[in-house]
């Protein structure tokens, strides 16, 4: 194997990170299908392969923490000033990044509408500890 990655191999391996499927992968990064079906999975198991997807793999996991500090940050902002559309949008997001989105259903978003503004804080702040709890948040 070459000292370094070709293109195709670097984007089959930025496909994997993203999708842990290497059929898809190889799709993505366009192997033929007779490729995919015999030499891709040896990929796995080659060095450079293996190094330049545990960097990707650390590059995500930190944009990951970053992300979820930044939305901390903008949730006490939104909280401070009583944002109550912005609050429910970054409890969308971070249930979104959390893989919780299909709880999120259209006859829920409307809970600005129906509480006093004091029952939808008291609500939001309940909801935030549960989450918290279920160690969806940081």
């Amino acid at each position: 194997m070459p000292r370094e990655l070709t293109e195709k191999q670097k984007k089959f391996c930025e496909c994997y990170v993203e999708t842990n499927s290497v059929k898809k992968s190889g799709e993505k990064a366009g192997y033929a299908k007779s490729t995919i079906k015999g030499s891709l999975y040896r990929y796995l198991k080659k060095p450079l392969i293996i190094e330049y997807i545990k960097i990707l793999k650390v590059n995500k996991i930190y944009s990951i923490e970053q992300l979820v500090k930044d939305l901390n940050t903008a949730m006490e902002v939104a909280v401070e000033a009583k944002k109550p559309d912005q609050i429910i949008k970054i409890i969308e997001f971070r249930m979104k990044l959390s893989g919780l989105e299909e709880l999120i259903k259209p006859e829920n978003k409307t809970i600005v509408e129906d509480k006093p503004e004091k029952d939808f804080f008291k609500e939001i702040e309940e909801l935030t500890n549960e989450l918290e709890r279920k160690g969806y948040t940081d």
